[in-house]
């Protein structure tokens, strides 16, 4: 049989209904959130209130901003700046900037950036400002050595910060992610200037945001990572913005885009889903808050093979299920000594030993259909037209995640609703475990424990229906301090 190698990215909120899965926990896509949010932002804001917006009132002129053409008094976004082109229009840049290969990374600062440039355009248009949102641009951070990717991230906001003094722009925002990278300490050592605004975003508390002397101007982590003693610490050195879930990029266009890019890119037709199809996204190696790496063994995946086929391999009616198996770019990754393998398995061509003996050890209890191994040489993903074509077949199925990455239990947990399985294996850390446990509390889970017990937790409250994503969470503080720096003569 052959089979594609593929890769798999990262997603955000999808829409309320999963075909062929029956409802899931209803979640507001990114446009019904601002339709319904607007009306509570767009009204007189003091800048003690630390809102979007400034309002034209009888404040001092240096603490508002006002709409020279309109009579009716209405709000406007407000961002630092000269605002310096010919057209009068407010020009914003947004950059991002991930570790390159950290996929889960990558697709936190595109949420990020997504909502950002979302907010901006749908207030101004709101309050009929023109505003320049110019084409993202994404850094692509070395994974050489910390020292090489901390002068590359510095050098970066270095030269953007020259953009804003020559007046080419009016205001970039920098995002960075990747808990335990080092980049929210470069970050809060970025220049200082009115008109550059900076922000992290992390799956987890890492021990470099507690020891670093300067952070951000916003850092954004789970809720479910950070105590309030830690809070207390790092709100002394930034504005913290504790997220339910992590932020990411997953929409309905975006999986649109993702099956024809994946059609065009030639990949072979994915294998046949119906009600019997079991989906298995293995796991992989992941470092714990103090940055040691916890690994996913082969002995691990054999074990994780035997509680999958035990709890699937039959089906209530008493026919027999059958399995695809997908991976990541962790999978594998490490041998026992903690040394990335030579090669890379993921960039070598041939499937790692993790998932081969995952593959080896359930197909002695359930037929395999297919293997989709990541290769970053053979993207785009399929990981979005498999979760498409799951979501179109009849229900029934189930799909099965591994627990050490936050970003994806995030994602594909805003698509799969109760279809969804989150494995535990070894390589979760204490961070991991509370963030599968607050999803759960957010909006109801299926864990498959490491004894084997399937656990069906149901969502405590039904807040999630009408909170902002974790994306938007993060977009909304950092246009707060953009309010600010726009109130005041002095950089900040």
């Amino acid at each position: 049989m052959t089979l594609p190698k593929v890769g798999l990215p990262g997603g955000r909120v999808l829409s309320a209904h999963t075909p062929g899965h029956g409802p899931v926990q209803e979640q507001p896509t990114r446009s019904q959130v601002l339709a319904s949010y607007l009306p509570l932002k767009i009204r007189e804001r003091r800048p003690s209130d630390k809102g979007l917006f400034l309002k034209n009132t009888d404040q001092p002129a240096d603490q508002v901003t006002t709409d020279e053409s309109s009579s009716s008094r209405r709000p406007r976004l407000a961002l630092p700046g000269s605002t310096t082109s010919q057209q009068g229009a407010v020009s914003l840049q947004v950059v991002t900037a991930a570790v390159q290969g950290r996929v889960g990374d990558a697709d936190q600062c595109k949420g990020v950036a997504s909502a950002l440039n979302d907010a901006v355009v749908n207030l101004a248009a709101a309050s009929g400002q023109a505003i320049d949102v110019r084409t993202t641009q994404a850094i692509a951070l070395t994974d050489t050595s910390p020292e090489a990717r901390a002068q590359q991230l510095s050098d970066a906001c270095k030269q953007w910060a020259a953009s804003l003094e020559a007046g080419l722009v009016d205001c970039v925002v920098v995002i960075a992610s990747g808990s335990g990278q080092g980049l929210a300490g470069t970050l809060g050592n970025a220049p200082k200037h009115r008109g550059l605004i900076t922000a992290f975003t992390g799956h987890q508390l890492s021990s470099d945001l507690l020891s670093s002397k300067q952070l951000p101007d916003v850092v954004a982590l789970p809720n479910s990572t950070v105590g309030d003693a830690e809070a207390a610490v790092l709100t002394e050195r930034t504005r913290l913005v504790r997220t339910k879930g992590v932020p990411h990029s997953f929409t309905d266009s975006a999986v649109a885009q993702a099956v024809a890019a994946y059609g065009a890119k030639g990949h072979p037709p994915l294998p046949a889903i119906d009600h019997d199809t079991i989906v298995v996204v293995l796991g992989g190696d992941a470092p714990d808050m103090a940055g040691q790496l916890r690994r996913f063994s082969e002995t691990d995946a054999r074990a994780l093979a035997r509680r999958i086929a035990a709890i699937e391999s039959k089906r209530p009616d008493g026919g027999c299920c059958r399995v695809i198996v997908t991976n990541g770019p962790r999978t594998g990754r490490h041998d026992e000594s903690g040394k990335v393998r030579d090669p890379d398995p993921h960039r070598s061509g041939h499937p790692d030993v993790v998932t081969q003996a995952f593959v080896t050890e359930i197909g002695q209890h359930m037929s395999v259909d297919g293997l989709l191994d990541f290769q970053f040489a053979a993207l785009p993903s399929a990981l979005m037209p498999l979760v498409d074509a799951f979501r179109r077949a009849p229900a029934g199925g189930r799909w099965h995640l591994g627990g050490e990455s936050s970003s994806m239990v995030s994602q594909l947990g805003s698509l799969l609703g109760s279809a969804l399985v989150i494995d535990e294996i070894p390589s979760m850390s204490e961070a991991h475990h509370s963030h599968v446990a607050e999803h759960a509390e957010m909006v109801g889970a299926t864990i498959l424990r490491e004894d084997g017990t399937l656990d069906v937790i149901s969502p405590k409250s039904n807040a999630a229906s009408t909170q902002l994503s974790a994306a938007d969470q993060v977009a909304e503080t950092i246009l707060d301090v953009a309010a600010l720096r726009a109130g005041v003569q002095e950089p900040v």
